[in-house]
């Protein structure tokens, strides 16, 4: 069974122990048996868009490995982050870059990654479950990755979750609660995701791992929904 992480962040974080290369990721991935992963590097989510020669210096080691995809960060309105219409998934983060994600220059990227069929993710913790129904009601045709969803709101989360809308796994900690959101909004529904190195990536896998679901839905959270995340058609 192929593995997917698709919530890893790569470099050193302001606030805790990060992963500092590429081949420090690797290692971690080959220890928990994951194959591939999608990564925000930390310099595009808490450094200075307008760093542009650093910027390329620093993105220069994802081209040496086809496991780890990176994943671009936007901050709509900006003047040095443009919509990265090419980019496999875009990581929103407006707490943190202080925007309004229902305010214009937000609207105005967003319908432009809508109509390009380009994929964003935002933090349920950072900006909240509500937030993120108004984006969806908002850009219908938006395709959204909910990272951090708490299983402490399952019955939310089973809500939002729709043709749009995916969900990380790697939270979803409580006996039982992925199969039952599974059961309630569909299968195709969930992305595994650890979090890493925010989040114990150890004791997602171990979750994946043990899921009591049929083998071809263990398949879908494990890589196959990320595919259809990330589809541009």
């Amino acid at each position: 069974m192929e593995i997917l992480d698709a919530h890893r962040i790569l470099g050193r974080l302001p606030h805790a122990e990060g992963v500092p290369t590429p081949a420090d990721l690797l290692g971690e991935l080959d220890r928990l048996g994951i194959d591939r992963a999608a990564v925000v590097a930390s310099w595009d989510l808490y450094g200075d868009p307008r760093d542009a020669d650093e910027y390329e210096r620093r993105t220069a080691p994802f081209g040496s490995t086809d496991r780890l995809t990176r994943v671009a960060v936007h901050i709509p309105g900006h003047p040095f982050s443009p919509v990265p219409l090419g980019a496999p998934l875009v990581r929103l983060a407006p707490v943190l870059h202080r925007f309004d994600p229902l305010g214009p220059a937000a609207d105005a990227s967003l319908s432009s990654l809508a109509e390009h069929a380009t994929a964003v993710s935002l933090d349920a913790t950072e900006v909240g479950l509500g937030a993120i129904a108004q984006l969806v009601r908002r850009h219908p045709a938006l395709k959204i990755l909910v990272l951090n969803p708490g299983y402490r709101d399952l019955l939310t989360v089973a809500e939002l979750l729709g043709p749009t809308v995916w969900i990380e796994s790697g939270t979803l900690i409580a006996s039982g609660a992925i199969e039952w959101l599974a059961e309630t909004a569909g299968t195709d529904r969930i992305v595994f995701g650890s979090g890493a190195p925010l989040r114990d990536a150890a004791g997602a896998r171990h979750t994946l791992e043990m899921l009591e679901l049929p083998e071809d839905a263990r398949r879908l959270i494990a890589a196959g929904n990320w595919e259809r995340l990330v589809a541009t058609r």
